[in-house]
């Protein structure tokens, strides 16, 4: 019973029957900070310690750029992707740095 996979999100996670969760991803974590090249700044907030969730904000510190929103909900317990992981933190600050009036950016992953 341990080892049968209830849900397998291959290739990110694996989830057994057990509750055991198995990542198939290494994390990299980025800590939240100040991108001096494009002003994007992100911040950790716990919104619920008793659960241990919290959520990482994003924001601009130029104005003149048009901003986008996102908001990430994770735990330190069931995620299927963190904010801070870096390859997702990448996309995310340079989606988010973009401007609407440029044309789209091709993700770092293609």
């Amino acid at each position: 019973m341990d080892s049968e996979i209830a849900f397998d999100y291959s290739p990110r996670f694996r989830i057994f029957k057990n509750g055991r969760i198995e990542r198939l991803v290494p994390e990299t974590f980025v800590p939240p900070s100040l991108n001096p090249e494009n002003g994007v700044v992100s911040k950790d907030a716990v919104y619920s310690p008793k659960k241990n969730l919290s959520l990482r904000i994003t924001s601009l510190r130029k104005p003149s750029l048009t901003p986008a929103i996102r908001k990430s909900h994770y735990s330190s317990t069931f995620t299927a992707e963190l904010s801070s992981w870096k390859q997702l933190s990448l996309q995310f600050t340079t989606l988010f740095s973009h401007q609407l009036s440029q044309p789209p950016i091709a993700s770092p992953s293609q």
